[in-house]
């Protein structure tokens, strides 16, 4: 049985050949990063770097029209299944909304249908208990545990956790030891 609201995806992904241009972007990436922690600034920089090098490299212009089959998906994804899936990827409602193929508004409404709050209500509760998991189960830094969640700061996340539990993720690792 089909759940018109899930998502099924429809295209073959695109190839691209890779050539000296692609081998040394890749390996400026190894020599440049490997030991280095990243922001998502410059993730996201990188990544455009990448997309434009590889439309410089499409002469038949295939890569461009294949990435504007994602400008919005044809079908409405399961908000509940994407969320539940996505829920620690550090993308804004902007994000959620469009990758679910609705308007920020619509997304909006319907997952207040859903769960009965805000989205961003629900991301950080989702987000801080299982970071909270993580931290009982694990023996991992706190950094690695915000990113891991969906926090890319990792003050914010701190001051979020003890908002929400009452000590800090530290003073809650201490305290199982």
């Amino acid at each position: 049985m089909s759940n018109k609201n899930s998502y099924q995806p429809k295209r073959s992904p695109y190839i691209q050949e890779s050539n000296e241009q692609i081998n040394n972007y890749i390996k400026s990436l190894d020599l440049v990063y490997k030991d280095s922690v990243n922001t998502s600034q410059i993730l996201e920089l990188k990544l455009l770097e990448l997309l434009n090098l590889l439309s410089f490299q499409d002469k038949g212009q295939v890569f461009l029209s294949v990435l504007s089959v994602f400008d919005r998906p044809n079908e409405m994804r399961n908000i509940s299944e994407f969320m539940e899936l996505h829920y620690s990827k550090n993308l804004k409602i902007d994000d959620y909304a469009l990758l679910t193929g609705r308007s920020v508004t619509t997304f909006i409404r319907e997952f207040k249908k859903i769960y009965g709050s805000t989205p961003n209500q629900w991301l950080i509760k989702k987000r801080l208990t299982k970071a909270h998991s993580l931290i009982i189960e694990n023996n991992r830094s706190i950094t690695d545990i915000a990113i891991e969640v969906g926090y890319e700061n990792v003050s914010h996340f701190i001051q979020s956790y003890k908002k929400m539990y009452g000590v800090t993720p530290k003073q809650a690792s201490l305290a199982l030891c």
